[in-house]
């Protein structure tokens, strides 16, 4: 993912602490350094790990029960019902759960929204410190977003939240995280313009802007929404944000599906930035964005997997997804490529994070987020052209190694954190059971849509204090 795109046979990456040193021919590396290990071999791919440059671990307990609704059935009857009965330990189980799963599937930083989706009586600051601290047991390297929803008419007193204690949260955490080297950052956030004022969203940026970070919010991501908007601001949700200035180079907007050409003019002239949620879109009905045009205006884009896809937290589905819809949909094979898809899902997705002179590429300077890919695999096979089989064929399983910061997260495709995967897995499906039970949604895990007769399987043991 360097600048000339290099695809090296045999190549070597060498790495000292945190940082790349050197990369090169396999032989010149060995023969110039002595290192202590060495990761990958025959028919493995050494790559820069993925960025996923959207995410909510506040939803990982939650996934899986909102199956065939659109975006605002599905926050009317299942996120918001189950957000209000969240406690605090939740967070942290359901954060730590979603984590192990995205380093053991390549995925080295994140960017995650979940504080502003949290009632009231939960503490942002504490939950961020929670969150925090799953990642520093992880390894993985995060960016939290921080800020609150504050319409009088869309939000429940239960989730309501002013922009001054917003912009208090975010100063605070600003100082205590924004630090060189750090790996837990924090940006601004006006989570979506239908819950947000005017205030909301010139306090955050004002708050991002002072403190040289950047921001965010949920934009034009289903049709409802931009009609909403509209009727409350006579304007598209793009042309409402640039009014009050809430677009820029250290801006990120998740979806983008509801574009007009004036926002695309918009967005390029700002600079603003794009994650692309293709699984989550599709699933809730959203709608398509026009990512190949919005690339080719210039406009950076990267991925996001977004509640974990309401699946999992595969890359390779999410890359495969990419190209394939909008070659369908515009039924023009070329407009997007396998190489396309693993820039986004590397360099670009750090250019919208503003992480790119850091990460998103293997370069000496940079920061050693490493992933080694075992394509030693029928999946693969056979293996003439590596970077196609990655993207159409791989599969979150295949992540051999995983290396954050320098340090190695996932040796032999198992975790080297001190955490036992089965006792993580059963706390995360228990609290999910007793969440569902706390907000009366039994109902969600039961249903079909088609008759079938789907039981009630919450595992035996007791239930959680």
């Amino acid at each position: 993912m360097d600048s000339a795109r290099r695809v090296l046979k045999d190549g070597g990456v060498y790495v000292e602490g945190n940082t790349i040193v050197d990369v090169g021919p396999s032989a010149e590396i060995k023969a110039k350094y002595k290192p202590d290990r060495i990761f990958g071999g025959r028919r493995r791919l050494v790559m820069p790990g993925f960025v996923n440059a959207h995410d909510h671990y506040s939803g990982h307990l939650i996934r899986q029960l909102g199956d065939d609704r659109d975006l605002f059935t599905w926050l009317e009857e299942m996120v918001m019902p189950l957000s209000i009965v969240t406690k605090p330990e939740d967070i942290y189980i359901g954060a730590k759960a979603c984590m192990a799963e995205q380093i053991k599937s390549g995925i080295t930083t994140v960017f995650d929204d979940s504080v502003v989706w949290l009632p009231n009586h939960i503490s942002k600051r504490a939950s961020v410190d929670d969150i925090a601290k799953a990642s520093t047991e992880l390894g993985i390297r995060i960016i939290e977003a921080v800020g609150g929803a504050d319409h009088q008419e869309e939000v429940s007193d239960i989730f309501r939240y002013d922009a001054e204690a917003a912009k208090k949260d975010c100063s605070s955490l600003f100082q205590k995280y924004n630090k060189a080297d750090s790996m837990v950052r924090i940006w601004s956030n006006a989570s979506w313009p239908p819950v947000c004022t005017d205030e909301m969203f010139r306090a955050m940026k004002q708050v991002a802007d002072e403190y040289g970070t950047g921001t965010y919010s949920h934009v034009a991501e289903s049709l409802k929404e931009v009609q909403l908007m509209k009727r409350r601001t006579g304007k598209t949700e793009i042309e409402y944000l640039d009014s009050i200035g809430f677009l820029g180079n250290n801006v990120l907007f998740a979806h983008a599906v509801w574009l007009t050409e004036s926002d695309m003019a918009r967005l390029k002239r700002n600079e603003t930035k794009i994650s692309h949620q293709p699984i989550c879109n599709q699933y809730l009905a959203s709608g398509i964005a026009a990512v190949p045009r919005l690339m080719k205006e210039g406009i950076t884009v990267g991925l996001g997997i977004d509640d974990g896809g309401h699946a999992n937290e595969d890359f390779f589905a999410l890359m495969k997804t990419y190209c394939l819809i909008h070659k369908g949909v515009l039924l023009d094979a070329t407009c997007t490529t396998a190489e396309k898809a693993l820039e986004m899902a590397t360099i670009d997705g750090a250019r919208a994070l503003g992480m790119d002179r850091s990460i998103g590429s293997l370069e000496p300077g940079k920061k050693a987020d490493i992933i080694v890919v075992n394509e030693g695999r029928l999946n693969y096979s056979p293996h003439t052209r590596p970077l196609t089989a990655l993207v159409y064929g791989g599969m979150a399983t295949d992540i051999e190694t995983t290396i954050i910061d320098g340090r190695v997260v996932v040796d032999q495709g198992n975790i080297t954190a001190k955490i036992d995967e089965e006792e993580l897995m059963n706390q995360a499906e228990r609290r999910a059971y007793d969440l569902v039970e706390r907000a009366d949604k039994k109902s969600l895990v039961i249903e079909s849509h088609r008759g079938w007769a789907i039981p009630y399987m919450k595992p035996s043991e007791p239930r959680l204090a």
